[in-house]
């Protein structure tokens, strides 16, 4: 009698953390491995396959139970993926701002506008110095080569620092907005 309290008192842990209290797969594991250590280094060596039977024994029924769970179980799922989903439509919702804020609104567009043209000057100042280096090094010490790749480099330099100014952080958005969509798809299945 004493054996089977002692198994009891192994394995009911287990059931009672991985199926009722936490619900889960892993929680049931590590129960069952902490309960098995506990079982071998204190019990005793005539008895610990009873007390690894009745730690398997409730491993499995934990897992019947999460597998198969019962009205509780299911209406704290539903609870928990709610709770996710209204977050993730939180998250949504501050994302689609931030993109109308920074780039759709009339402010946004008038930033953008602006930033334009700051590059566009930019990239006729650039333009003019290189051009200028151009004369000056054919008159002076005749590096053809290095002024036309000066003018293109400054060109593109230029080019990109607008397209990179005027569109900075649009696509991260887009992809986190594109990730979370995916996201509450896969929660409403």
């Amino acid at each position: 009698m004493t054996i089977l309290f002692i198994v009891l008192l192994h394995s009911i842990p287990v059931w009672l953390i991985g199926a009722r209290w936490l619900d889960s797969k892993m929680a049931t594991i590590i129960a069952a491995i902490i309960s098995g250590a506990v079982a071998v280094s204190t019990g005793n060596v005539a008895f610990v396959f009873a007390d690894l039977l009745g730690i398997s024994v409730a491993t499995w029924l934990s897992f019947c139970a999460i597998n198969a769970p019962n009205s509780a179980v299911a209406a704290r799922r539903l609870l928990k993926n709610s709770q996710r989903k209204d977050a993730l439509f939180a998250n949504e919702r501050h994302i689609r701002s931030m993109l109308n804020e920074r780039f759709y609104s009339e402010t946004a567009l008038k930033t953008r506008r602006s930033k334009r043209r700051i590059s566009a000057v930019s990239f006729c100042l650039l333009l003019f110095i290189a051009l200028i280096y151009l004369l000056m090094s054919e008159k002076i010490h005749g590096f053809n080569e290095f002024a036309i790749a000066l003018a293109v480099g400054a060109t593109g330099a230029a080019l990109l620092w607008g397209i990179l100014n005027a569109e900075w952080g649009k696509s991260d958005l887009e992809l986190r907005l594109q990730k979370l969509r995916r996201e509450i798809e896969t929660l409403s299945k």
